[in-house]
């Protein structure tokens, strides 16, 4: 038999060290997994004085929060006073302005007056006084086409060259009244020198009757003389008179149709007067009519040439655009094709990669009784 040297009481006291310290292992794995009374890593004491300042602090800021509120309240209610006393002043301010306006500024004592009359705009002049009004610029929007403000001025002129005119027809039919009246004065006078010379030669008496009878031939002769010379001038008369109506007449602006007879006041046409257009006029009026449509037609043709213009750019533009579209499908489907050979190799790649994983690198899958090996000890 082998000896052995090793004391008994070393072999007991190393057993009583390894069943001690298996104790230890098992009273401290019931205080480390038992949540309830695990105490690993706590200072209560240290935790008790946090706590105690914790709650000193709060009990300081409420302190200091109770006495910032009435340092706020005090100076909220001076600031009230302050602003009241202010609005106080500023309303004493107000009224005597107020009464100082009321009493040296009155609107009637000022110069300018007029700036602050609520009627100042019924006594202003109007927007512009004439179409010649140099206040009229091209974008001050008073003066329009087909605008008359001279309308009235004109209508009044129109009335007052009429009444003119018919003043002048009166004045002149006057004279020629006149006219008549002084012949017929003149004829009247001459049938009562007649009468009276018979009435002063049939007063003679009887004893002149045979003179008279002798010379009564004789003055008859002469009576029928002055009366057929009386009728001759009275026909002359006549004969001037109504040759010197059919020459006003032949001469008048109507019958003469002049042009000016028919212009009123301004550019206004007077219709009772006017003959018709002359031929010149006429032809005028055509050929700017003729110039009119060649410009027209000039237009219409440019406009033309300008929409041919326009949809040959606009056909230009939708075959670009068509161009465009057909490269960006060809590019997009380029694009695709490029994607899937992408995702293609990507595809290839993983699935060696796949393939590695599984067959050369994890080749050894751990089991369950892997993972109980662990949470068995405290350490």
């Amino acid at each position: 038999m082998y000896k052995l040297d090793v004391p008994l009481d070393a072999e007991l006291r190393e057993a009583a060290a390894v069943e001690r310290r298996r104790n230890q292992e098992l009273q401290r794995q019931s205080r480390v997994f038992n949540p309830r009374i695990r105490t690993m890593g706590l200072d209560t004491h240290s935790l008790g004085q946090q706590v105690q300042q914790r709650r000193h602090r709060e009990e300081s800021e409420r302190h200091r929060e109770r006495a910032c509120d009435a340092q706020r309240v005090l100076e909220d209610q001076a600031v009230l006073q302050f602003e009241a006393a202010e609005a106080e002043r500023r309303r004493e301010l107000e009224r005597g302005l107020q009464r100082y306006r009321e009493t040296l500024q009155r609107p009637q004592d000022s110069r300018d007056r007029d700036l602050n009359d609520p009627r100042a705009q019924h006594s202003e002049p109007p927007a512009r006084s004439s179409d010649s009004d140099p206040r009229c610029g091209p974008a001050s929007l008073q003066r329009f086409q087909g605008e008359d403000l001279n309308a009235l001025e004109k209508k009044k002129a129109m009335k007052e060259e009429s009444e003119r005119a018919l003043r002048r027809q009166r004045e002149e039919r006057e004279r020629e009244r006149e006219t008549q009246r002084y012949a017929g004065t003149i004829t009247g006078e001459r049938e009562r020198e007649r009468e009276g010379r018979e009435t002063q030669v049939q007063s003679q008496g009887r004893e002149r009757e045979r003179a008279l009878r002798r010379q009564r031939g004789e003055r008859g002769e002469r009576d029928a003389e002055e009366v057929a010379q009386r009728r001759r001038m009275d026909r002359v008369r006549e004969e001037e008179k109504n040759l010197s109506e059919v020459w006003s007449s032949v001469t008048s602006d109507l019958l003469t149709e002049n042009p000016a007879a028919s212009e009123g006041a301004g550019q206004r046409v007077l219709t009772d007067r006017w003959r018709g257009m002359t031929p010149e006029q006429h032809s005028a009026i055509l050929r700017e009519r003729e110039e009119q449509l060649a410009e027209r037609e000039r237009l219409d043709s440019a406009a033309r040439q300008r929409e041919e213009e326009w949809e040959r750019q606009r056909l230009l533009a939708a075959r670009a655009g068509i161009e465009l579209e057909m490269r960006e499908k060809e590019r997009e489907r380029e694009l695709r094709r490029e994607l899937d050979r992408c995702n293609l190799q990507l595809a290839r790649e993983q699935r060696a990669h796949q393939d590695f994983l599984a067959k050369e690198l994890y080749t050894n899958p751990p089991t369950a009784q892997f993972f109980t090996q662990f949470n068995t000890s405290s350490r």
